[in-house]
């Protein structure tokens, strides 16, 4: 395994190929974010300490299975679905009687909505018939060293990507109010409904990547604000919808985001100590 330390800003980051592992032991006391390798969907794993909060399951509950069983991960606190579309969503039913999972949430808009049926009856399987309980702009969610803010949409039931939950996720290292690092998670998320939230975001210093690397997921003027150091693509290898596109693709690194994707590194894992961030992939 090498090392090496890419860049030296406020935040250090050195970066790692092939975690395997190093990733499972890891994640017993440390606090980390890992892109799960689903294919073309996204999964998000928060971890601190004994927290684990799972964001979309991607569609494949034998490869999310998979995921959450080599990350070590036998429980978790909550899992949010930024939304329904089944790249997102698809895989939540197939974790009940083998994760237990003690809350799975959505956005309150959606809680009575007929086209969140499926999603919603997923939720009453894996939390024994407790079901899915909603969550607004402002809510918080605490994972360890992390926390999870929900900063959109306003509201939900629009159309299916600007339904996508956008959260703020916070590391701070020593809970102590002092924020060591700041990222954006999107969902599908595109540019239109990020209007509102970049310029109270302001810089960060990771983004997971809107809808999959899609042309529409944010504008010049945006990722300009934003500013990440690194960016995480959840995408499946050569998918029929091109993503990511070049055009998403060069206008990251024009903006000086290094990138990270799951077609081609594999699951991807953030850890975070006070120093700042170390990348590693699995492939």
């Amino acid at each position: 395994m090498s090392t090496c330390t890419v860049f030296t800003l406020p935040l250090i980051i050195a970066f790692f190929m092939g975690f395997g592992q190093l990733a499972v032991m890891q994640s017993a006391s440390g606090s980390r974010i890992v892109m799960l390798d689903v294919g073309q969907g996204d999964s998000m794993l928060v971890q601190s300490g004994e927290a684990n909060i799972l964001l979309d399951t991607g569609e494949d509950g034998d490869v999310l299975l998979r995921e959450l069983a080599e990350q070590g991960v036998t429980h978790l606190d909550a899992i949010v679905i930024t939304h329904k579309d089944a790249d997102h969503a698809g895989a939540l039913r197939q974790l009940a009687g083998v994760i237990d999972i003690a809350h799975v949430y959505v956005h309150a808009d959606l809680l009575d909505k007929d086209f969140m049926a499926a999603v919603l009856e997923s939720a009453r399987w894996v939390t024994s018939d407790r079901g899915a309980e909603g969550v607004r702009p402002g809510s918080v969610l605490q994972a360890g060293d992390f926390s999870l803010t929900v900063l959109a949409p306003q509201d939900g039931g629009k159309s299916e990507n600007d339904d996508s939950l956008i959260c703020l996720i916070k590391y701070d290292a020593n809970v102590d109010g002092r924020i060591e690092a700041r990222g954006v998670l999107t969902g599908d998320a595109e540019k239109d409904a990020m209007r509102d939230v970049v310029p109270q975001v302001g810089d960060i210093d990771f983004l997971k990547v809107a809808h999959h690397g899609s042309k529409g997921g944010l504008s010049e003027e945006q990722l300009s604000t934003l500013s990440p150091e690194v960016a995480l693509i959840g995408v499946g290898a050569d998918n029929k919808y091109g993503h990511p596109t070049k055009e998403t693709l060069q206008m990251l690194e024009e903006h000086g985001a290094r990138i990270y994707r799951t077609d081609k590194q594999g699951a991807i894992s953030i850890a975070f100590s006070a120093d700042g961030m170390r990348v590693t992939t699995e492939k």
